[in-house]
């Protein structure tokens, strides 16, 4: 199971739907923490940068609440401090899209 959340991957949504079973997306934190309560997914795409709360914040509830759920992080930042605060927070990979 897959949550996604990320406007810019719109094609790599419709390959994943191909593939994996989608079971949700997550408009922001706190509704990611919430489908992930409710579904139990085995991976989530966090996106990092969301309203209400961000996905590194959503990323350490969910990688303490459920460690059994794989939290790969979606980034558009470049910069090695969202790696490490995404990895510290419990991330479990990173994902670096271009613009």
């Amino acid at each position: 199971m897959i949550l996604l959340k990320h406007e810019q991957i719109c094609s790599a949504c419709f390959i994943l739907r191909k593939i994996w079973r989608w079971w949700g997306e997550a408009a922001n934190g706190e509704e990611a923490i919430a489908k992930v309560a409710e579904l139990l997914p085995d991976i989530v795409l966090m996106d990092v940068n969301m309203p209400v709360m961000d996905g590194i914040t959503a990323t350490e509830i969910i990688s303490r609440t459920y460690p059994n759920v794989a939290v790969v992080i979606i980034s558009i930042q470049g910069e090695q401090e969202y790696l490490k605060k995404a990895m510290v927070a419990g991330g479990r990979g990173i994902i670096w899209l271009n613009r």
